[in-house]
């Protein structure tokens, strides 16, 4: 499935915003490292974006959402 999420600033250097292209009723957004730990997890409703601020060392991040409908995407990002 085509996907029209985008996470911005990437890189970043705290607050990522990922917006979601339109209006999910309910949306799980977890942040994971590269070995799979979550280090965050935020849900929102009837929103078309969510915004973050994220701690933690610098490196590869991945922000996957998952729709209320079951679709998963899983965007790749850089903290500074």
């Amino acid at each position: 499935a085509s996907s029209s999420f985008e996470l911005y600033p990437n890189p970043t250097d705290a607050d990522i915003t990922i917006a979601f292209g339109h209006v999910q009723s309910n949306a799980l957004v977890a942040i994971t490292n590269p070995i799979g730990q979550e280090i965050k997890h935020v849900a929102t409703t009837n929103s078309d974006k969510v915004e973050l601020s994220f701690e933690g060392p610098s490196g590869v991040y991945f922000a996957t959402v998952t729709t209320s409908i079951g679709n998963r995407y899983t965007i790749r990002f850089v903290k500074n």
